[in-house]
């Protein structure tokens, strides 16, 4: 693996100067005009007027969307105002929002609505450029595309698909790049140095040795590969697709976030990196030296 330096600021911005997008003191207003939004469309859920439940369920809508993003924005500034922004984030991994459920009466024979609490992911790409900063690599999006590309090639050839096809195919799919065409399958080294790029842009720690804290493995690549994968079986035929860039900087955030929160995700990471008490295999494992 080679240094990223379009990662490096990961590294510089900690303490980052950053423009506050959220408005922390609207929260109260915004959740109470959704709460009675919500009071709205339960008077009128029993009733017979159905332009009036449409015009309320309307009204809800924008309401719980209204709300979240704000709450969006603010969460975004929570973590801007950390020491290290990304990583505060990758850890994080969800922010709460809200949702409106409905609740089904069987024996009355009536539905009622009501506000709970909801987790979503957090849109990285979004995260990343918040409050007029910049924490993810520039080419975060282009690494994305080619490793579905590259993971989309080697499961098509191991189906036995023509790798010209599958690459005529991906070319011409909207939003996605090739940086290097394959006229074969890609090894697990040129797999896993790919994957190690992507998660460069995405968050990059230095060892030290102007290398990423956070090696690729071969268990991160399998684990990579399968998640990124889209398969479907119709009439007798397999089809096979690779997520948009976006999905995949999604998929390679939450592979981040398992490994800092220790949901079962080692990483071949150098001694001073891992965490006491956890991985035992880590500590004695030499760090994997990807393909440059």
């Amino acid at each position: 693996m080679t240094n990223n330096t379009n990662s490096v600021p990961n590294e510089i911005k900690k303490g980052i100067t950053f423009t506050p997008q959220g408005k922390k003191e609207e929260l109260p207003k915004l959740l109470q005009a959704l709460l009675d939004t919500v009071d709205t469309l339960n008077e009128v859920s029993s009733k017979d007027d159905i332009g009036a439940r449409v015009e309320a369920t309307e009204a809800v809508n924008k309401a719980r969307d209204a709300y979240n993003r704000e709450a969006t924005l603010c969460a975004y500034d929570d973590f801007l105002v950390q020491e290290d922004p990304m990583k505060a984030a990758l850890a994080a991994g969800y922010i709460t929002v809200k949702k409106v459920v409905s609740n089904t009466d069987r024996e009355m024979n009536t539905v009622t609505y009501s506000v709970e609490d909801d987790v979503k992911q957090i849109d990285f790409i979004a995260f990343s450029s918040a409050g007029h900063s910049r924490l993810m690599g520039a080419k975060a999006k282009m690494k994305a595309s080619q490793l579905g590309y590259m993971v989309l090639v080697q499961k098509g050839y191991k189906d036995g698909n023509s790798i010209a096809e599958i690459t005529a195919a991906y070319q011409k799919s909207k939003g996605k790049t090739i940086t290097k065409v394959f006229k074969k399958a890609p090894s697990a080294n040129e797999m896993k140095a790919e994957l190690q790029e992507l998660l460069d842009e995405i968050y990059f720690s230095d060892n030290g040795k102007g290398e990423n804290r956070f090696m690729v493995t071969s268990g991160w690549l399998h684990w990579f590969e399968d998640a990124i994968n889209n398969t479907s079986y119709g009439k007798g035929f397999l089809t096979r697709r690779s997520k948009n860039p976006k999905d995949i900087i999604q998929t390679a955030c939450a592979l981040y976030h398992a490994y800092f929160n220790k949901y079962g995700v080692s990483t071949a990471a150098d001694k001073e990196n891992v965490v006491k008490g956890s991985y035992p295999e880590a500590k004695t494992k030499k760090a994997e030296k990807t393909a440059a």
